[in-house]
């Protein structure tokens, strides 16, 4: 081979090396460039899986600290209900063991509330009273008394002279309720659902009582409640806000609270 074919076969080769460098070189960028879109689509998606995860956590977070916030909450209300349901129920107890012991203390209030009835009913020239069956006697023996007291009244008022006649119903006596004594049950003890069952419902404030009366007109389409349920159940209603005030002077906050309870259980 003559020394031009060396030359051309020299660089034919050099040539070909050349070639195949830029293809190799090529190459590599191109395989670096695809590795790298990889990668950073990798570790984005990762990054958006790590966020979405902490998003759950944090949400689930969330929740279970509002959870834990209501859970106070409504453990609190309970709390504070079963109190309230307790005194009320002890309340209406200790009044209904005062008529019992002292048949005097009785007697006065049965004249007192029927005087109270004859005022509201004050156009009526006839009212009827019903009570217990076993009031009958004692409040037959007060009317007298208590007409006298309300006329007196009147006059003392209004400087005008009524008549009132007074009728103690002997066919439709009310209907007698029982009463529980829980006063040797401490409060975190007190059944709620047996509580509010002593409270009398509305539709039957003018059948059942434990004490007390209700007066009427001749009709019997103005009915005055005063039995003694109804009078605590309204004394108790007014005097919700000192009473509350006097059990729960310092209301601690939720977050307090569960602060606490956190603490405990630590």
């Amino acid at each position: 081979m003559d020394k031009e074919g060396v030359s051309i076969h020299e660089f034919v080769v050099q040539e070909a090396k050349e070639k195949s460098y830029e293809i190799e070189v090529k190459t590599l960028k191109e395989f670096e460039k695809e590795k790298n879109l990889l990668v950073d689509k990798e570790i984005e998606q990762i990054k958006e899986q790590y966020e979405t995860k902490m998003r759950q956590v944090e949400m689930k977070h969330r929740i279970e600290h509002s959870s834990a916030i209501n859970n106070a909450r409504l453990q609190k209300m309970e709390a504070r209900n079963r109190a309230m349901m307790k005194l009320f129920s002890d309340a209406q107890y200790s009044v209904f063991t005062k008529t019992k012991s002292d048949v005097n203390f009785y007697k006065d209030l049965l004249r007192k509330l029927m005087v109270q009835g004859f005022i509201k009913l004050f156009d009526e020239k006839i009212v009827y009273v019903r009570c217990l069956q076993k009031d009958k006697d004692l409040c037959s023996s007060i009317v007298d008394q208590a007409v006298s007291d309300f006329q007196r009244l009147v006059k003392q008022e209004m400087n005008k002279d009524v008549k009132l006649k007074v009728v103690v119903d002997d066919h439709r006596f009310l209907e007698e309720r029982q009463l529980i004594n829980n006063f040797s049950i401490p409060v975190d003890q007190y059944d709620i659902h047996t509580g509010q069952l002593e409270v009398i419902q509305k539709n039957q404030d003018d059948k059942k009582c434990f004490g007390g009366i209700v007066l009427t007109n001749k009709n019997g389409d103005i009915i005055v409640k005063n039995t003694l349920d109804v009078r605590c159940d309204l004394c108790f209603q007014d005097s919700l806000p000192d009473i509350r005030n006097f059990m729960f002077p310092n209301p601690l906050p939720v977050h307090n609270y569960q602060r606490q309870q956190n603490n405990h259980n630590h």
